[in-house]
């Protein structure tokens, strides 16, 4: 199962702990939750090298140059066209970084949560981390902020002044297990992108095993499949 809404566990939570300190109340999960950030640290530095031979470019250019694409929707976009470019004369050797790429979204989605949102607390669920989206706290305390400067908010029925109630469905409540799938989940994602790297390098021995290995990975034979019967843009109408 994984991680649950605060609000499907404790509909009126006592209290939830914002800010820093939560992470260093639970040090054993802290250490997982560094796991998935550290893993996914060296599954991207695979990312700089598979992009560096695709280019034939030197690896701290090519380091540099995604460095400077400050989001990730950059990143992906940079090298998904890298890819679409490189290996538009082998569509199955395309297909089966699509494949990779899709395979480990989850997981690196994860770990930019893990570094990006607010780590939170609940003293009602012991031994358990809280996750929320900061863009949903920028809005919370906006409304909070317009309350107390006593600023109505304009509603189709009028104007009103109420005090913003906190939407604990926003909160993320991760326990032990959580972590432990996301760690797998990173070691997986970091194992494959390893894998597609020297599968895409025709130069070194281990090429052919390595592309057998991801052809032969479940989730990207289904992924596989389904891109081979997709029908081409090209044909339809014809």
């Amino acid at each position: 199962m994984p991680p649950q809404p605060l609000s499907s566990i404790r509909e009126h939570p006592s209290r939830l702990d914002i800010g820093p300190h939560t992470l260093r109340q639970q040090p054993d999960l802290a250490t997982l939750v560094m796991d998935v950030i550290s893993t996914w640290s060296s599954a991207d530095l695979t990312v700089v090298e598979l992009i560096s031979n695709m280019l034939e470019a030197d690896f701290e250019i090519v380091a540099i140059m995604l460095g400077a694409l400050r989001s990730a929707e950059g990143k992906r976009a940079a090298i998904d066209a890298t890819a679409k470019v490189r290996l538009a004369a082998d569509p199955e050797l395309l297909s089966l970084f699509e494949a990779v790429m899709k395979v480990t979204k989850a997981s690196r989605s994860r770990r930019n949560d893990f570094a990006h949102h607010v780590w939170a607390s609940c003293p009602d669920i012991p031994k358990s981390l809280c996750l929320i989206d900061p863009r949903y706290m920028g809005r919370f305390f906006s409304e909070l902020s317009r309350y107390r400067r006593g600023v109505p908010k304009r509603t189709p029925v009028g104007l009103r002044l109420q005090s913003p109630d906190f939407d604990y469905s926003n909160v993320l409540v991760f326990r032990k297990k959580d972590f432990e799938e996301e760690s797998k989940n990173a070691r997986r994602a970091a194992r494959l992108m390893t894998d597609l790297r020297l599968a895409l390098d025709a130069n070194h021995p281990a090429s052919a095993e390595r592309r057998a290995l991801l052809e032969n990975d479940p989730d990207i034979q289904r992924l596989l499949r389904q891109q081979s019967t997709q029908i081409p843009p090209t044909t339809l109408g014809r």
